[in-house]
């Protein structure tokens, strides 16, 4: 027993401190960070993701990361979202996903692979995504002026292909004045939009953002942004929840 509290005693002196620590220092130190005003490129098929991203992460940063699928990139802007809280308009994540899965590798950066055209996929089906393009279109002053099913067309002549429509539309108001100032932009006029289906049975938007349009056929500077709230009715309209009851 006392061998026990002999060795129980020089254990707690050999734990015991011999000197009292120092109280630990802290200071503040300033640091003045880089001003990065890049964007992510792209136009107007951009917006969601410059919109969205920007307050957390550089263009920089996004664009030098390794490429990754679609279903890789939608687990990474949902862990944005759940679980650091990042305040994304639930309504542009679509938007994003598309516009980082269709970014590829060159020169250690990511690129859009194709930069004239916006593709979105639609949370409905193809024909409700078909009746919400005209409705959100007439509703906004645009006129479908033809609508082109180029499956039926396939099926005349004994041919299949998956649903693909096109609806034609535009706005005289809006168009006229591009014409005039550049006559041969009529051949850009009226503006199209592509509605088809997938393998999956997934319906798909794609059209050119009115950024693919500056300066074509001599139009003078800045004119075509005037085409840019098409874009903006199409996304909305194909994207967003359906309005409750």
């Amino acid at each position: 027993m006392m061998r026990i509290l002999t060795l129980t005693a020089g254990l707690a002196a050999f734990a015991a401190p011999s000197f009292a620590a120092e109280p630990m220092q802290f200071r503040s130190v300033k640091g003045n960070l880089p001003t990065v005003d890049r964007i992510f490129p792209g136009g107007s098929e951009a917006d969601a993701i410059n919109n969205n991203c920007l307050a957390c992460h550089s263009a920089s940063m996004v664009l030098t990361q390794p490429q990754l699928t679609r279903t890789e990139w939608q687990s990474e802007v949902d862990k944005m979202i759940h679980t650091y809280r990042a305040p994304v308009d639930p309504a542009d994540v679509p938007a994003i996903v598309e516009y980082l899965a269709s970014m590829e590798i060159g020169g250690g950066e990511m690129a859009r692979q194709d930069p004239e055209t916006t593709r979105l996929p639609s949370i409905y089906t193809f024909a409700e995504t078909i009746g919400r393009l005209r409705a959100a279109l007439e509703s906004k002053g645009f006129t479908i002026f033809a609508t082109i099913d180029h499956r039926a067309a396939a099926q005349s002549v004994g041919l299949e292909m998956p649903p693909t429509t096109v609806l034609v539309f535009g706005n005289p108001r809006g168009g006229t004045p591009l014409m005039v100032a550049a006559p041969d932009f009529a051949l850009e006029l009226p503006l199209r939009v592509l509605v088809r289906e997938d393998g999956n049975g997934r319906a798909w938007v794609v059209y050119n953002s009115a950024a693919t349009l500056e300066g074509k056929h001599d139009l003078p500077s800045g004119m075509a942004e005037r085409l840019a709230p098409a874009g903006k009715v199409i996304a909305e309209a194909v994207t967003a929840p359906a309005a409750g009851p």
